[in-house]
């Protein structure tokens, strides 16, 4: 399941750098909820950016965010720490 989530992921990825694909940040947070939910780590960090700020036609949900984002920082996504104490902070909001 995870081979598919990176798949996804991957796809997010392409459509949020507009490398390979038409550049669109609410496609690419579909595609990064998607694979969020499916377990991938760094989409877990994507995804929960976008739910504690309610950007790229996300509804705002600070808590479910945090979770996410926490759940990066327990799987050593890269700057995920980070980006959780700026969240806390409330430099990222």
């Amino acid at each position: 399941m995870l081979d598919h989530a990176q798949s996804i992921y991957d796809l997010g990825v392409q459509y949020d750098t507009g490398v390979g694909a038409m550049k669109s940040s609410v496609i690419a947070s579909v595609h990064f909820e998607k694979a969020a939910i499916l377990g991938h780590p760094r989409a877990k960090l994507m995804y929960g950016l976008d739910l504690v700020r309610g950007l790229n036609r996300i509804p705002k949900d600070r808590e479910l965010g945090l979770d996410y984002i926490r759940q990066a920082v327990a799987e050593n996504v890269e700057d995920a720490a980070n980006i959780l104490e700026k969240v806390l902070a409330g430099e990222l909001d």
